[in-house]
């Protein structure tokens, strides 16, 4: 261990690994912290191990920046001390194994966020799924875990992420769940409840998003209608047609786009009395009927795609 306070950028112009590994060691954990930056900047193989022992150094600025580093690197063999990180004591150092981990980008390493899917703090379980979403990475085994969260979860940010992921998933034992989380979800989750219902397709999302679209609030209507354009389930057509003179104009445009992508000539008929409203002024917007007007010479003769 070294006692004096190197000139850690002039080690670091010099590419002086050996001298960088041994200020990693200083007794300033501020030296320690600037070594640890510096050694991965210098572009050596040698840098994983002292990096690697970094992620427990006893001062969390030193754990954060070594792990911070580790991920930026983009290496693989930076992965073995990410994961050792994942276990640590501290809920803070977790989250940053994570978030490095995400960075890193590899989904060889989804397996290892996911096992933090139950862990005890709510922001190391959030940190999880921001991982598995950004590593894009979901497996059949998380199933149990993700819908545990739509289920239980009081934090709206875990619903919301776990949702995601399970409309990545596409696995059809996940809407039960889902459907019965979409009536009581606020605003922030029902939008990412009713695309992974759209995704997953069946009788069962089929039937909540058209019941989304009575709901008293606009935001949840309009969510809702863009999933069943998602979906694209002819059977969602005529509870689209009556979005068409919702009183909300966002709703009105949304309901067109679906109908847009369903097709069909009933899907038609009502596009056209929409477009006879919107020269009153009273449906939808400039650039939705634009949209509309390019697509009805197709959509009489198209049929309406099938459920999703």
């Amino acid at each position: 261990m070294i006692w004096f306070a190197p000139s850690i950028e002039r080690l670091a112009q010099r590419h002086d690994f050996e001298a960088l590994a041994r200020a990693a060691l200083h007794r300033q954990s501020e030296v320690r912290r600037r070594a640890v930056r510096a050694l991965g900047s210098i572009g050596d193989e040698r840098i994983f191990e002292p990096l690697g022992r970094a992620t427990s150094d006893p001062d969390p600025a030193v754990r954060f920046e070594a792990l911070r580093v580790l991920g930026e690197l983009k290496d693989s063999r930076g992965c073995i001390a990410l994961r050792a990180a994942l276990g640590a004591g501290d809920r803070a150092t977790r989250c940053a194994a994570l978030s490095a981990l995400a960075v890193l980008g590899d989904p060889r390493n989804a397996a290892a966020a996911a096992a933090l899917l139950e862990d005890p703090a709510a922001e190391v379980r959030a940190a999880a799924l921001e991982t598995l979403l950004r590593l894009n990475h979901v497996e059949a085994r998380m199933l149990e875990p993700l819908v545990e969260l739509v289920e239980s979860a009081t934090d709206p940010e875990l619903v919301q992420l776990a949702a995601r992921l399970l409309g990545r998933l596409r696995d059809p034992r996940a809407n039960a769940s889902l459907c019965r989380a979409l009536p009581g979800a606020p605003r922030a989750v029902c939008g990412a409840i009713a695309w992974a219902l759209s995704q997953i397709g069946g009788e069962d999302a089929r039937a909540a998003l058209i019941g989304a679209l009575g709901h008293a609030d606009e935001w949840v209507r309009w969510q809702a209608a863009g999933a069943l354009g998602d979906l694209g389930d002819p059977r969602a057509v005529e509870p689209l047609c009556f979005c068409l003179e919702d009183s909300h104009q966002l709703l009105r445009n949304t309901a067109a786009l679906s109908l847009v992508k369903i097709g069909g000539h009933q899907a038609a008929d009502a596009l056209c009395r929409a477009l006879d409203a919107s020269r009153a002024h009273r449906g939808l917007d400039a650039l939705t009927r634009e949209a509309v007007e390019q697509a009805l010479p197709v959509l009489r003769a198209r049929r309406p795609s099938g459920p999703a």
